[in-house]
């Protein structure tokens, strides 16, 4: 029945040896200064410790992948309902800078928890957090954080969850705009995802390695 062969694969997964897929390289979890202005950022650099082969499998083949649709209910005429499908565009390689972000773009994003959200906006201008754990010159403790992106999906489900972070956002054209960190259930009950502005996580991690940071373009989503 289903309760043993649920308890066969919990066996199966417990006589398995860990895989480690990748490595933390360097990471970041602090207000940085950028154009006269504090911004929060949390992000981190992994090395992929796979097989070329096996990585260009996971990336273009994984079962962990979104799709890049969604359907949209609404009414017809008749009053019927109406399932319309539509497509999100993929990484295109390029973002947008800081200073082009704004409340009139379409996000969408592809996160490990709750798959593929779109529909998603960046609300009421940016705004600081407070009491998030965060490193500043190498002292550990909680810190208000500034200029965080607050994005909430126009559809029904919220835009990101619990085991999303590191999501990368992107806008109608595929430019990636942000990447998201945390979420935040407001006193009236909207959900909210909490984001990095993309710009800043590309330039505080490579100035971590010395080297300069770009998005890679390919098929499906990131």
């Amino acid at each position: 029945n289903d309760l043993d062969y649920t308890k066969r694969k919990l066996q199966e997964i417990k006589n398995l040896k860990p895989r480690v897929i990748g490595s933390y390289t360097k990471g970041i979890k602090q207000n940085v200064s950028f154009n006269g202005s504090k911004y929060y950022v949390d992000a981190a650099l992994a090395l992929v410790q796979l097989p070329e082969e096996e990585q260009l499998s996971l990336i273009n083949e994984g079962t962990k992948l979104c799709e890049n649709t969604y359907e949209i209910t609404s009414y017809g005429q008749e009053r019927e309902l109406i399932n319309t499908e539509v497509e999100v565009p993929t990484t295109n390689g390029n973002y947008k800078p800081v200073a082009e972000l704004s409340q009139r773009i379409e996000l969408h994003k592809c996160g490990r928890t709750t798959g593929l959200t779109a529909k998603g906006k960046i609300i009421d201008g940016n705004i600081f957090l407070p009491k998030l754990p965060r490193e500043e010159n190498g002292t550990s403790g909680y810190s208000w954080c500034y200029n965080c992106l607050r994005i909430e999906s126009e559809l029904m489900k919220p835009f990101s969850d619990l085991g999303d972070s590191g999501s990368l956002v992107l806008d109608e054209e595929g430019n990636a705009c942000a990447l998201i960190f945390a979420k935040l259930k407001t006193a009236c009950g909207r959900r909210l995802s909490i984001a990095c502005p993309i710009e800043l996580v590309l330039k505080e991690l490579g100035s971590l390695i010395n080297s300069e940071l770009t998005i890679i373009g390919r098929i499906g989503l990131p």
